[in-house]
């Protein structure tokens, strides 16, 4: 499983950086849910626009509701630090609602002063068995 670990788009997704805040993903709790199911796929998605949450979320949404059996969700959201704060918390507590009750999900969030205030990046890798 150490090649999945390696694979660069999920060490985007996982890193740790100064303005990650929430949970901070561990290697070493990521291999494991990794050895444990037999497959993921990677969804991420981007907008810069006035609703630029909505937009990632439809299609992150749509893609997750697409996928049966997940057992965990990954995911991160980049972010502006002064992007409304309720946006992000009504989208966390749909994803919550949207997964079955025995779903692990595991939240994370980064912010750079750098990103337009409309700008949002949600990356997610989403773990399921066959």
């Amino acid at each position: 499983m150490k090649s999945l670990i390696n694979n660069q788009e999920i060490q985007n997704i996982i890193s740790i950086s100064k303005n990650d805040a929430n949970i901070q993903f561990e290697t070493k709790d990521i291999e494991e849910v990794f050895k444990s199911k037999s497959s993921f796929q990677i969804i991420v998605d981007e907008a810069n626009s006035k609703n630029s949450m909505q937009i990632c979320m439809d299609k992150i949404v749509q893609s997750i509701q697409s996928i049966k059996n997940i057992s965990t969700l990954l995911i991160r959201f980049d972010m502006n630090p002064n992007h409304p704060a309720k946006e992000l918390m009504l989208s966390i507590q749909f994803l919550n609602n949207l997964l079955d009750k025995n779903s692990g999900i595991i939240f994370g969030t980064s912010t750079n002063e750098a990103l337009s205030k409309q700008y949002i990046k949600i990356s997610a890798i989403v773990i399921y068995g066959t």
